[in-house]
């Protein structure tokens, strides 16, 4: 088997069966055939390891052994992705990263990584600090460097996703929502494509609605739409364009274009193939209820 398949089949089973990936996991290694393999092994140990099972020796066992593997001894990404990998699990536990042996740009990725593996075991306050720890980082100022870029956009939507879901969130944690989703849009600009970036502004979009900034809320909707138009997207993101421009309209009491909206999302979801019918039909439904 390709390494290639068995990375593709390994996320897709760990969600129902993250012990049996974890044991497939042991052995993965002896599937490489190049250095750039090592990167996204080390991801899916942490994630399955540390996020899912809390098993930071088997993580750090398993990222031993990787090290030790003749394609990672001499490969400086390789390299690097252990280190990363490795600092991630220290600070997921709250213990404090080694003050040296890291760049500074791997350090905000083990801090970013670290922040999704604390968020997926539930552990938001852990979650927020080292978020806040790789900001700090960031904003100390990095000459000519990106690799932080991509974990920083996504270690803040998934803050302010997770911050969203929450019942009863005081003006603090409803601020902090906001920073994430403002910051995951800044990150994406400068690591992703129209889709990340579209994406972000229907975050933005959703979360100043879930903080009770309606007004505020808008402008985000018509730029997610906006990028939508002008880069042809999918059925898919164009069905929750006009689903947040319709929410918001309806918000702000606009009759006339939540009715506009709501039928732009309606004649969208009728072009879209069963399973993505069936994940946008919830958010066609709460439409439909009169607000």
């Amino acid at each position: 088997m390709l390494l290639e398949q068995f990375l593709q089949d390994a996320w897709r089973d760990h969600a129902h069966d993250v012990k049996g990936v974890a044991t497939r996991l042991r052995g993965a290694r002896e599937l490489m055939t190049e250095s750039a393999h090592v990167t996204p092994l080390t991801r899916l140990i942490v994630h399955v390891f540390g996020e899912h099972l809390g098993d930071w020796e088997g993580a750090q066992r398993e990222l031993q052994r990787l090290s030790q593997h003749a394609l990672s001894q001499h490969d400086d990404p390789a390299q690097s992705a252990l280190r990363v990998a490795n600092a991630a699990l220290t600070c997921a536990q709250g213990k404090p990263i080694p003050p040296t042996g890291l760049t500074t740009e791997e350090r905000i990725s083990a801090l970013c990584s670290g922040s999704a593996v604390a968020l997926g075991r539930n552990e938001l306050h852990q979650a927020t600090d080292l978020f806040d720890a790789a900001l700090a980082l960031v904003q100390l100022g990095i000459t000519g460097a990106n690799s932080f870029h991509r974990p920083l956009a996504v270690a803040a939507n998934n803050l302010a996703s997770s911050l969203g879901e929450m019942v009863g969130r005081s003006p603090a944690q409803n601020a902090l929502m906001l920073h994430a989703a403002q910051v995951s849009r800044v990150y994406w600009e400068k690591a992703g494509g129209w889709l990340e970036i579209e994406r972000a502004e229907y975050m933005l979009a959703k979360s100043n609605l879930r903080a009770g900034q309606t007004s505020q809320a808008r402008p985000h909707a018509i730029a997610c739409l906006s990028i939508c138009q002008a880069n042809q997207a999918p059925d898919f993101e164009l069905f929750f364009a006009h689903e947040m421009l319709a929410t918001v309209a309806r918000a702000l009491n606009q009759r006339e274009e939540f009715d506009r909206e709501l039928a732009q999302a309606a004649a969208v979801f009728a072009r879209l193939p069963a399973d993505d019918q069936a994940a946008c039909k919830g958010d066609l439904d709460a439409l439909m209820v009169p607000g």
